[in-house]
């Protein structure tokens, strides 16, 4: 499989269309496309399909977790919740949650205390 053309999508413009033998295949963002150094002429393989689709998601979950927690502070669990909700895979929300506690935005017990992150 070989990837023939990468665009940049007029929308979402930190998003990139990527065709697979000149066939819209799936978006990817700019994070990523870099992160997995993506370009045309390059031949893919399934498995690293497979990866990319899978960083892929851990980049969109936390993007989603970023914009719940922009509104209000939340428990590890109920942002759990919420992003099974929206259809994250497990694993993609497993590595959300533990990127947000190390950093510090997700603390249960801070959370029980104050009601918020401070």
């Amino acid at each position: 499989m070989l990837i023939t053309k990468i665009v940049h999508q007029k929308r979402k413009k930190d998003f990139y269309s990527i065709y697979i033998d000149g066939n819209y295949f799936f978006s990817v963002s700019d994070e990523n496309l870099l992160k997995m150094r993506l370009q045309e002429g390059d031949h893919v393989t399934p498995e690293k399909l497979d990866e990319i689709i899978k960083e892929e998601e851990k980049i969109r979950a936390m993007g989603s977790a970023w914009r719940l927690l922009n509104i209000r502070s939340r428990s590890r669990q109920e942002l759990s919740d919420r992003l099974k909700q929206k259809m994250f895979s497990g694993a993609a929300i497993e590595h959300v949650i533990q990127k947000l506690s190390e950093l510090g935005y997700l603390d249960d017990t801070k959370f029980a205390v104050n009601g918020c992150i401070s």
